[in-house]
């Protein structure tokens, strides 16, 4: 692939504010509610413009609703979203409809956020674990229909070549772009190649079934729900299918920031082990929880291989604010087995 792609070149936020895309969007939004026999009752506003996405608010006889765009390296979204609520329409946001080959999706308002609502305690994130553990265990009999919808797929196994693949992209770029992976940064990912390849290896070693991993999963990807109704589940423009237990990293970052605690806290450590029960079918609890330290090894890496797809897409202020990235991801602490021996039982 060639250096150029990596300059920022693609400016969706021009076209996203181009009376033209404007047009187009608010004709496809009222042909659909009109179809869906909603009625739009005032003007039609976007709150939100970014590089990966933008919204557009719609007023309506029924409350508002919300339109999404994602840049292409997500554009899957809409699609599975779609598919996830044809599986399990009471974890997501059911869209009144979407275009695949736009990446549109249109959908009621969920409501507020977890965020929002102000809950920070531990009973309320053992609700969003342990109720996305229920839902990967629905979506993980259905791979062909998901992956059919553009998801993307990033085993373990392939985790340590796929790696390889980026920094040779970074590698490539000329030597003042602001990415550029010099000699030590080649040499420090090619150091840092054995501990993926462990985690990898140590993952195959207790086959769970693989199912969509969020990437981005935290209280404000979270509609709050009363109890007895189901949480539901949001933004999945980072998801990937892979090892389940990825989906641990974000949150577990998250929670450490929220509670301004290690990330082997004891309720971090409580809060993972109500998740690996939703598990406990398939293996015993302390095998489970052998598999933490290298799921947040992998997880990582999923994450930040979110950044890189989207590089194509940043203005250069974000591209200069992702320097050290990559840096980081090789250098940076994870948990690791020593988790188990901090986790002790409930």
């Amino acid at each position: 692939m060639g250096s150029d792609v990596w300059v920022g070149r693609v400016d969706l936020t021009r076209e996203w504010t181009s009376a033209e895309w404007r047009a187009a969007a608010e004709a496809w939004i009222g042909e659909r509610l009109a179809e869906a026999g909603i009625v739009i009752t005032g003007p039609i506003e976007q709150p939100r413009v970014r590089p990966w996405s933008t919204q557009l608010k719609v007023p309506t006889d029924r409350g508002p609703y919300w339109f999404k765009e994602n840049n292409p390296a997500m554009r899957f979204e809409a699609e599975l979203v779609a598919e996830i609520a044809r599986l399990a329409p009471e974890r997501v946001i059911v869209p009144v409809a979407v275009e695949p080959g736009r990446g549109w999706m249109l959908g009621p308002h969920g409501g507020r956020t977890v965020r929002e609502a102000g809950a920070t305690d531990e009973r309320t994130f053992t609700r969003i674990l342990t109720e996305y553990a229920d839902l990967q265990r629905i979506l993980g009999d259905h791979r062909d229909a998901l992956l059919d919808t553009g998801l993307p797929e990033l085993e373990p196994a392939d985790t340590p070549d796929h790696v390889d693949r980026q920094v040779a992209t970074l590698a490539e770029l000329p030597a003042d772009h602001p990415l550029h992976a010099d000699a030590g940064l080649k040499d420090r990912a090619a150091r840092h190649r054995s501990v993926i390849q462990g985690a990898a290896e140590c993952l195959a070693e207790l086959p769970l079934p693989s199912t969509v991993q969020h990437n981005d999963l935290h209280q404000s990807n979270t509609f709050a729900a009363p109890a007895g109704e189901a949480l539901r589940f949001f933004d999945f423009g980072d998801a990937v299918w892979s090892h389940p237990f990825g989906s641990l990293h974000v949150t577990v970052v998250a929670l450490s920031r929220e509670w301004n605690c290690a990330e082997d806290d004891r309720r971090i450590v409580r809060l993972i082990d109500a998740y690996l029960d939703r598990w406990a079918d398939l293996a015993p609890l302390p095998e489970l929880r052998r598999l933490i330290g290298p799921s947040m090894v992998i997880g990582r890496l999923h994450r930040y291989n979110s950044w890189h797809r989207l590089l194509a897409y940043l203005p250069e202020e974000m591209i200069e604010g992702k320097v050290g990235y990559l840096n980081s991801l090789l250098c940076g602490s994870e948990l690791t087995s020593e988790w188990v021996a901090h986790a002790g039982p409930r």
